[in-house]
C-alpha cells in the first residue's frame, strides 16, 4: 500500500485490522501524495456508512457513533434468543451457514468489531486510529442471560460504542442490554446497524446487510469507482481519504472502562444450603452502595441445587461493580446496560 501511494496510485482495501493498526501513517502518506485510500468495505458491508460520514455536512460535529457491526456475533445472539439454543449450537449454525469462520475468535471475542470502531471513531470523533480499544466477547452469554434480559425488557446485542464527553472519549465493544424499544433491538441475525449522533443532524441510523460476498463486493466496487474518478479528474485528487486532513486527528483523554456509569445485569448462582441467598446478595450490594432494581430467579427442579439468578442494578460505576464481584461474588458475571446517554445531544 505504501509503495502504491508513493507512486501516486489510489488504494482500495477491506482490511479493518490493518487500518486500526497502521491507519494513521498510511492516511497521512495518502494525504501527502494527494491520493485516496478507499475503505468502505472495511465496515458494515453494504451499508455506506464510511461515505456518509466522509460527506458530513459542513458545521456538523459528531458526538457519538454506536452500532452492531459484527454480523457473526449478532447472528449467534439472535439465534440464541429466537431459537432458545445455547451458544455452542448457535455458533455451529453460524459456521454451517458461512457467517462464522472455522476459528471464530476474531468475531466472537470482539476484535473485528473493535477494529471497525477504531475506523468509525477516527472519522467521527477525529481521534487517532488504534488497535487497543477495550473489548469483551459474547462467548460467556448463556440462555438464562437471554431469558433474564427479556424479562427485564432488554435484548442482548454485540455493541460497539464511541462517544466524546467533557471528560474525554469512551470507546468499547461488548455484549450489552439493549431496550426492546430501541432500534438496535430489531437488527437481527447477520444484519448490521450504525447510529451517528451529530449536533446539527441529530441521530441517524443506517441498517442493512453487514456480511457476505455481495454486500462486501458492492462496497469494494464503490471505492474502485471513486478511485477511478480521482484519477480521471485531476482537481478531485486533492480529496481526503477521511473527508478531512489526517492532521486533524487529535489525541484526547481516554475514559477508562472502570469509569463507566450505567446499570448492570449480574449473573450467577445462589445456594441456600450454603447460606447464599438473594437477601444476602442484595445486602452485600447495598452495603457497597449499589441498589438492586430487579431480580430474575430461575428455579431448579431438584431441592438443594444452586439456583440461577440475575440482578439488575441501578446505575453504578463499573469499577465499583467489578470490585464487589471480585471481593464478594467471584462466581458472578456482569453484563452492561448499553450506555447510550454518554454522548452529547
Amino acid at each position: 500500500m505504501e509503495k502504491a501511494i508513493r507512486l501516486g496510485k489510489p488504494v482500495v482495501t477491506a482490511d479493518k485490522a490493518l487500518l486500526a493498526k497502521d491507519g494513521n501513517p498510511l492516511i497521512q502518506l495518502a494525504d501527502e501524495h494527494k491520493v485516496l485510500i478507499g475503505f468502505e468495505a472495511s465496515v458494515a458491508g453494504a451499508i455506506p456508512v464510511i461515505n456518509h460520514v466522509k460527506n458530513n455536512p459542513p458545521g456538523n460535529t459528531f458526538h457519538s457513533v454506536s452500532g452492531i457491526v459484527n454480523g457473526t456475533s449478532n447472528f449467534i445472539l439472535t439465534s440464541m434468543q429466537e431459537d432458545a439454543i445455547d451458544y455452542a449450537t448457535a455458533l455451529k449454525n453460524a459456521q454451517d451457514k458461512g457467517y462464522a469462520e472455522a476459528d471464530p475468535s476474531a468475531d466472537v471475542e470482539g476484535r473485528d468489531a473493535a477494529n471497525k470502531l477504531a475506523i468509525l471513531s477516527a472519522m467521527t470523533l477525529k481521534v487517532p486510529f488504534t488497535d487497543t480499544i477495550f473489548r469483551e466477547g459474547i462467548s460467556q452469554i448463556t440462555p438464562p442471560d437471554i431469558k433474564a434480559a427479556a424479562e427485564c425488557g432488554y435484548v442482548i446485542k454485540p455493541l460497539a460504542i464511541a462517544c466524546e464527553t467533557d471528560r474525554g472519549v469512551y470507546r468499547a465493544v461488548y455484549p450489552a442490554l439493549i431496550p426492546k424499544e430501541h432500534r438496535f433491538a430489531t437488527v437481527k441475525y447477520e444484519e448490521n446497524a450504525v447510529s451517528l449522533k451529530g449536533d446539527l443532524t441529530g441521530e441517524l441510523t443506517l441498517c442493512g446487510p453487514g456480511a457476505g460476498a455481495k454486500p462486501t463486493a458492492s462496497a469494494v466496487m464503490a471505492d474502485i469507482s471513486q478511485a477511478a474518478k480521482s484519477i480521471a479528474t485531476p482537481h478531485s485528487r486533492a480529496e481526503y481519504s477521511l473527508g478531512f486532513p489526517c492532521s486533524e486527528l487529535t489525541d484526547k483523554p481516554v475514559i477508562p472502562p472502570g469509569d463507566l456509569q450505567t446499570e448492570f445485569l449480574l449473573c450467577g448462582e445462589v445456594n441456600r444450603g450454603q447460606g447464599c441467598t438473594l437477601e444476602s446478595l442484595s445486602a452485600t450490594l447495598e452495603h457497597r452502595g449499589v441498589m438492586v432494581k430487579e431480580v430474575v430467579q430461575i428455579q431448579t427442579t431438584s431441592p438443594g441445587e444452586p439456583e440461577t439468578v440475575h440482578l439488575l442494578t441501578e446505575k453504578a460505576q463499573e469499577s465499583k461493580i467489578t470490585s464487589i464481584l471480585d471481593d464478594h461474588l467471584p462466581s458472578f458475571r456482569k453484563i452492561r446496560v448499553a450506555p447510550f446517554d454518554l454522548g452529547g445531544d
